[in-house]
């Protein structure tokens, strides 16, 4: 018996929304390719193309590609794989914001959200088009995935499953806006002339 793909989503909010049609995935080129290397820059790409597509779909901004968020989903995706774990905290209780945090990528930031999905896919299963018809198919990890808030996103795959099945591929992916505060630029002093404090003689 083939197992299906898993799915995991950390969510800052769950929006409750009905079905949505989906974009189609052969306008993103490789849609139907599994990664087979966690370097593989099409990979990536091709994983942009259809998030974005969908988000088109419902008028949502297309994300961009951030890459300390990039470089923080491709090593969770593969230790996901060689840890053979599939959660949003890791076996030592790291979870998604200590991970944002050590990227670097909230350097700087008052106001910040983020958001993450998690998914595997043995064989075929593991493709960018599969993964991301199975999110669109689940109501929190499309929340995640649609969410207008969003405009940048980092994006992981991992050649191989937490299960260790031969095949296929582990896919994470974070999803975060942040704001910095403007620096008002610094007054200088105004320095008034002492006064002439003049002794008059009568």
């Amino acid at each position: 018996m083939r197992f299906p793909t898993l799915l995991s989503a950390f969510l800052l909010a769950l929006a409750v929304s009905a079905p949505i049609a989906s974009a189609d995935p052969s306008a993103c080129p490789n849609s139907q390719q599994v990664a087979t290397s966690p370097a593989d820059p099409q990979a990536r790409a091709t994983m942009l193309c259809l998030v974005n597509a969908e988000r088109a779909n419902v008028g949502a901004v297309a994300l961009k590609s951030n890459a300390l968020l990039g470089r923080a989903a491709t090593a969770y995706a593969a230790r996901l794989v060689t840890e053979r774990f599939f959660n949003h905290t890791d076996p030592s209780g790291g979870k998604l914001t200590g991970r944002v945090l050590s990227s670097g990528y909230l350097n700087g930031a008052d106001l910040w959200l983020i958001g993450e999905n998690l998914a595997w896919g043995s064989g075929s299963l593991g493709s960018p088009a599969k993964i991301v018809a199975a999110w669109m198919a689940s109501p929190g990890h499309r929340a995640n995935l649609l969410r207008r808030e969003f405009r940048e996103i980092g994006i992981g795959v991992a050649p191989g499953t937490p299960g260790g099945a031969t095949g296929g591929a582990t896919h994470a992916e974070i999803y975060a806006s942040r704001t910095t505060k403007v620096t008002q630029p610094t007054r200088r002093p105004v320095h008034k002339p002492a006064k002439n404090n003049k002794r008059h003689k009568r």
